[in-house]
């Protein structure tokens, strides 16, 4: 990612899913990623709701943030039903869409459970597309915290990406 970045982060320790997001939100003014126009430099938002192994960030054109944020709400508050994403180009949005789903997390192995009866205990998404597009993982425990902490950053963002349309 670009050197000249805004951390959009507020200074926390990394205990719960949204300590390590508050500790792991940045804004990238330029950063090479996929985007609408194919691989460019493009203002990303880079955040991370999990650590360890299989983990990673999740790393999306800025001007997606607030439609991902948007589906990560509705998905919530409607109990996680399925809705289905068409067209060339996928916004993070409509990634997360498709990739969202409820998982049982092992306490022991941080990894899906291998039990088909286990309860689900984490929604988990992702944003990018591809080899390496590693999924984000909250608490069921947490979401709503998670979900509004992000969405209180939704107006930061466009607030940075209005200051650069302006020059």
């Amino acid at each position: 990612m670009a050197k000249n970045t805004l951390n959009l982060a507020d200074a926390t320790e990394r205990m719960t899913c949204l300590q390590t997001l508050r500790n792991n939100i940045e804004f990238f003014p330029e950063a090479e990623i996929d985007g609408p126009d194919g691989k460019a430099e493009y203002p990303v938002v880079s955040f991370t709701t999990n650590k360890g192994k299989g983990s990673g960030a999740q790393k999306l054109v800025a001007n997606e943030f607030g439609p991902l944020v948007a589906v990560l709400r509705e998905k919530l508050d409607s109990n996680f039903e399925e809705v289905e994403a068409t067209g060339e180009y996928r916004t993070a949005a409509q990634i997360a869409e498709d990739t969202l789903c409820l998982v049982a997390i092992d306490p022991e192995t941080d990894k899906p459970s291998d039990d088909d009866d286990a309860e689900p205990t984490h929604i988990q998404f992702r944003v990018r597309e591809g080899k390496g597009a590693k999924p984000a993982r909250i608490p069921l425990a947490e979401a709503e915290d998670v979900i509004a902490y992000l969405e209180s950053r939704v107006a930061k963002v466009g607030a940075v990406l209005a200051e650069m349309a302006d020059g």
